[in-house]
């Protein structure tokens, strides 16, 4: 004879501790994003995926937390929220919720690993000389970006189609988050202030 675990009462916090906590997580998805944005030549291209996957796990996290704690305020300002962001984001963002509901629920991240050039100047894996260079190195990244600097070199990227465009997933990855905090900042507008 199985158990079944009796779902825990929810615990109620009050609005700003839930404002607190959402932020944080949203924190916490820029802070994986910014490690994406930092790959060096050595990183294996897995380790993009793992970026990508914390980052959209963090945010979507913080959609969690104002859903679960806010109440009518949230219900309400999720309302707000969604009639106030373009058409477009919002087929984002649920391409994100997909994105991220695949990469937890299945193990897979549909994107595609391709060499990304960045400006050899700012990768902390290569030094180069303080000189005045009068020829500028050009190069156009896999999602049309075109790079130009003195010196250019490869890293890995990750790159997610999206509405028959190919983005760079630290793009994705700050977009998504910038939608969730236009949410919590709805939420707060809507009366859950610290």
């Amino acid at each position: 004879m199985s158990r079944r675990r009796r779902k825990q009462p929810r615990t109620l916090l009050a609005s700003g501790e839930v404002i607190a906590r959402a932020e944080k997580k949203l924190r916490q998805a820029d802070f994986f994003a910014g490690h994406l944005a930092n790959m060096k030549q050595s990183s294996l291209p897995e380790h993009a995926e793992f970026y990508l996957s914390a980052s959209m796990t963090a945010a979507r996290s913080a959609f969690y937390i104002v859903r679960d704690h806010g109440g009518r305020v949230f219900s309400r300002a999720q309302r707000a929220w969604r009639r106030g962001q373009p058409p477009a984001d919002m087929t984002f963002h649920q391409c994100m919720i997909d994105l991220r509901d695949d990469d937890v629920h299945h193990g897979t991240v549909k994107a595609t690993s391709l060499t990304k050039v960045v400006d050899a100047q700012m990768s902390s894996s290569i030094r180069t000389l303080g000189f005045p260079v009068e020829e500028m190195a050009e190069a156009t990244n896999p999602d049309g970006a075109v790079v130009r600097a003195p010196a250019l070199t490869g890293v890995p990227g990750l790159y997610i189609d999206h509405d028959g465009k190919r983005i760079d997933a630290v793009t994705v990855c700050r977009r998504f988050t910038v939608l969730l905090w236009r949410l919590i900042a709805e939420v707060k507008r809507a009366g859950a202030t610290p």
